[in-house]
């Protein structure tokens, strides 16, 4: 029997990047496609599949995307209580959880992230269907916890591409009895494996002196998110210190 591709999907997480996440994509109902002699071949975040040149395309196919508690964790949109789902156009080329406009309940221990429904009737039964999944990275208020001698100087956190400014809270305690300036984002940052922002600590200088870098580069916020003291959202704790 020949074989035609109906379906080419990849996943992607802006956490991860290009870089193969902890996720993959699983047949919802793996006995009907059998039945319906529909090939499903998959490596985690890709999937394919074939049905028989000659038979006419199934009513709509189910596609789970499970994922790890690490990446559930970090996906913007998931739902502690439901599953999006997901019913692209045929032929469209990009998706995504913000496109959802119903649910499936969620049951305990589900590591779905999603459903996909797909019309490969719809398709061109000549070119196939190539359809990407991105997943967003969640964001949060990034908090530098400075601690050291020079933590009550004159520091800030500066942003060199000049799309995040930085608040100073002032000093907090910290749970070993230390004091600690916290100096937070004013808004969400995503996060990223490999994070593309390069922000920077500095003590500033009376004029007219340039400020001193203190810090280069400051360590990316990272998945140790708790819910952001004063406001809505989540927030990461960074830690540096000073001496």
């Amino acid at each position: 029997m020949r074989y035609r591709v109906a379906l080419d999907l990849t996943v992607r997480h802006g956490f991860w990047g290009d870089a193969p996440a902890p996720l993959r994509i699983a047949a919802a109902d793996p006995g009907r496609l059998t039945r319906a002699d529909i090939v499903f071949k998959t490596d985690g975040t890709r999937a394919i599949l074939g049905l028989p040149e000659t038979a006419p395309p199934p009513a709509a196919v189910a596609l789970d995307i499970l994922a790890e508690p690490r990446a559930i964790a970090l996906t913007e949109g998931w739902q502690a209580d439901a599953v999006s789902v997901l019913t692209p156009a045929p032929g469209q080329a990009e998706t995504g959880l913000a496109a959802a406009q119903e649910t499936l309940p969620r049951d305990l221990g589900d590591r779905r992230v999603c459903r996909l429904l797909l019309d490969l009737a719809g398709a061109d039964p000549e070119a196939g269907w190539v359809l990407s999944l991105r997943l967003e990275p969640v964001a949060a208020l990034w908090a530098y916890h400075v601690t050291g001698r020079g933590a009550e100087g004159p520091i800030r956190v500066i942003d060199p591409a000049d799309e995040v400014a930085f608040e100073d809270l002032g000093q907090t305690p910290m749970p070993d009895g230390r004091r600690a300036r916290v100096l937070r984002s004013a808004r969400p940052v995503p996060l990223a494996a490999r994070s593309p922002w390069r922000f920077r600590l500095e003590e500033t200088q009376p004029a007219p002196f340039d400020p001193i870098a203190l810090i280069p580069v400051l360590p990316a916020g990272g998945a140790n998110l708790r819910p952001a003291p004063g406001q809505d959202g989540l927030q990461s704790d960074i830690y540096v210190s000073l001496w």
